[in-house]
């Protein structure tokens, strides 16, 4: 078995080329995949851990649970192994860095990248303990912050479960996770579940806000005693652009009470989901977005206008004069008409003993003669 990194060179395929980082379980090197030609992370633990017959069982078979994970939050494990009595496992390649190395850079995490980055951990971790995967470990350092996109990758599910090791204090950072960033029940007990990690989430959100994490101190005794009873201060009272639900959120995964966090990972997921709804709707414009009218050009598109003709201005007086002159010889001609037959035959009917009048208004007018004479008749007759 190796003693030490510089004493490996090469791990059944995988030649490695390159020291990426040592850990308290074990060592982490770049190598090639010789057999599929692609560059990996590969991760192998450390001989006195791997001496201890429970911890390299425990190792595999959980290294073998994480490779069941499907999720583009978790690191993809591509294989694991064993080689002269030494476990390994291979994953992929991350570009980027992680977030303990981001935050040393970045200072004021804006609340959008808070929620962001919690939305997609905790996908991470439901994805994990839907494979009753506990984590134990979550912190800056297991957190990965991909180029180009910063997408966030969960790292070090199987090296957070190896170890068999009673001394929890002593071997704290690598046998049941980094002290500050560890549940209360984690540190009394030792028994864990899915709040445990929800627990460790909150501290890392804490941390991103506030540039520091809730429980830090200056030693470790010190820490306890804050995981304890130490009530961090809330968010809303360190920076006023935190909206109040996710300085409540933040607040409500730090409570020591392990049933007043929420009650799972997917849960923890549409909670940040509705904050950063929230925050997308309060950006500057949102709601002048929303009332604002449809441009023009689209309501042009909706609304036509009156379609115009395109006849010449010629041809269309021409057409207006032509039905001025129909009109007047149309009228022209109904005046000079002769009465129509059944007008005729009307009159022959009622005056049978006088000859068709040839136009219709003497008819009136001989009517109009005959009143007025019996009307002179009456008046002589009344004189005498």
């Amino acid at each position: 078995a190796p003693k030490n990194k510089e004493d490996i060179g090469e791990i059944g395929h995988y030649q490695i080329s390159d020291t990426l980082g040592e850990g308290g379980m074990g060592f982490v090197f770049k190598a090639l995949d010789s057999q599929l030609n692609r560059i990996v992370a590969l991760k192998v633990m450390k001989p006195e851990l791997s001496s201890q017959a429970n911890a390299k069982s425990r190792f595999l078979h959980e290294a073998r649970a994480m490779a069941a994970i499907h999720s583009d939050n978790v690191a993809v494990i591509h294989q694991v192994g064993e080689q002269n009595d030494t476990p390994y496992l291979a994953m992929e390649f991350l570009k980027g860095q992680s977030m303990a190395q981001w935050l040393k850079t970045h200072k004021d995490t804006p609340a959008e990248t808070i929620v962001k980055w919690g939305m997609q951990i905790s996908k991470g971790l439901a994805a994990a303990h839907k494979k009753n995967l506990i984590h134990r470990d979550i912190k800056p350092a297991n957190l990965w912050i991909e180029e180009p996109d910063e997408r966030i990758k969960i790292l070090d599910f199987g090296l957070a479960f190896a170890s068999d090791s009673d001394d929890k204090l002593t071997q704290t950072g690598y046998i049941l996770g980094t002290l500050e960033y560890m549940s209360p029940e984690q540190i009394e007990s030792g028994k864990v579940s899915a709040q445990s990690d929800l627990f460790s989430l909150g501290c890392v959100l804490y941390q991103l806000a506030s540039n520091h994490s809730p429980f830090s101190a200056a030693s470790q005794l010190s820490i306890l005693n804050n995981l304890a009873s130490l009530t961090p201060l809330p968010l809303r009272q360190i920076r006023k652009d935190i909206p109040v639900s996710l300085s409540m959120l933040i607040a409500q995964l730090l409570n020591k009470a392990v049933d007043k966090r929420p009650a799972s990972a997917d849960e923890l997921y549409l909670r940040l989901k509705k904050i950063s709804n929230e925050l997308s709707s309060q950006q500057p414009g949102a709601s002048a977005k929303v009332q604002q009218s449809p441009p023009l050009k689209n309501l042009n598109n909706k609304i036509k206008a009156p379609t115009q003709s395109t006849m010449p201005v010629g041809k269309k007086l021409f057409l207006i004069i032509a039905a001025m002159l129909a009109l007047i010889f149309f009228f022209a001609q109904y005046n000079k008409k002769s009465q129509p037959d059944h007008l005729e035959q009307t009159n022959q009917t009622i005056n049978t003993d006088r000859p068709p009048l040839e136009d219709p208004w003497e008819v009136n007018d001989t009517q109009d003669d005959i009143i007025e004479e019996e009307f002179i008749l009456e008046d002589s007759t009344e004189e005498d």
